[in-house]
């Protein structure tokens, strides 16, 4: 039996998704790697042409953030905002 997991770019047209989220590997490399901050850039603009959310996972620094900003990236987590909190201590939402 074939996993859900999809092999192939085609295959994300079949598998019911709302958001994207981008590895903090990729967002490590903002600003320093040239490949980490055109594939994160690219992630994005496919995910605003396919309506899908987007969350960069793993900011720490200001640039991090100022780069995931210029193409739109609307949602981002990391220590840059907050260090990890309990659920119980975190605000309602």
């Amino acid at each position: 039996m074939r996993p859900e997991t999809p092999s192939r770019a085609s295959d994300l047209r079949r598998i019911p998704i709302d958001r994207i989220k981008i590895d903090r590997l990729f967002v490590d490399g903002l600003g320093r790697s040239h490949d980490d901050t055109t594939l994160v850039e690219a992630i994005i603009r496919m995910a605003a042409g396919l309506r899908l959310d987007v969350v960069a996972e793993g900011a720490e620094i200001v640039e991090q953030a100022r780069i995931l900003e210029s193409p739109k990236c609307p949602h981002g987590q990391g220590f840059l905002w907050s260090r990890a909190v309990t659920a119980e201590s975190s605000p309602s939402v």
